[in-house]
């Protein structure tokens, strides 16, 4: 997994540890986004999270042939017994919005649009 200094992506047939120095370190993709935005550096963050910023040349990829380890998500609640329906609702829209989706799906704008 990606964290902190070390990040780990595949390519050519196996898994390759980059170690990186920064300045700068947060835990906010949005403020991650916005700091490469203007011009302090570089960021690993999930393709929708800059796909527009792709698209549009405000940022750019530096390794098109390795990819970042997938991450998976979790949706976390106490019990099915006493689920509310919205968040029943929640979870079957994640389950029905991630399934099968690739880098590249999700990556592409007007695609998955909620």
């Amino acid at each position: 997994m990606s964290s902190g200094n070390e990040w780990h992506f595949t390519a050519l047939g196996g898994e390759h540890v980059v170690t990186t120095r920064s300045v700068i370190r947060c835990n906010n993709g949005d403020t991650c986004r916005m700091i490469a935005l203007n011009g302090g550096g570089i960021l690993l963050q999930p393709s929708f999270m800059v796909c527009e910023d792709l698209r549009r040349g405000n940022l750019m990829e530096l390794l098109p042939g390795y990819q970042s380890v997938e991450l998976g998500i979790s949706a976390v609640y106490p019990s099915h017994k006493y689920l509310p329906s919205k968040v029943r609702a929640f979870v079957n829209f994640l389950v029905e919005r991630c399934e099968g989706t690739d880098r590249e799906s999700v990556a592409t704008p007007g695609k998955h649009e909620v």
